[in-house]
């Protein structure tokens, strides 16, 4: 089980429902993503969503400060 599906089980047993996962895609040099590539990536998931969305979760071991 990848290390998105994880959390996202965990939260189904609760009754959420997940509407979105977007990826980077990264292997290696996760350190090398700036603060301003996770704000995108975070709006991108809830882009076209607008009163839809309860919660936004950003799952990372090396999110920017």
């Amino acid at each position: 089980m990848s290390v998105t599906r994880v959390p996202e089980a965990y939260v189904a047993r609760a009754g959420v429902t997940v509407t979105g996962r977007p990826y980077m895609g990264l292997t290696r040099h996760i350190w090398k993503v700036t603060h301003r590539e996770a704000v995108d990536m975070a709006r991108q998931a809830v882009r076209g969503r607008a009163g839809a969305v309860d919660a936004l979760f950003l799952s990372c071991t090396n999110l920017p400060r």
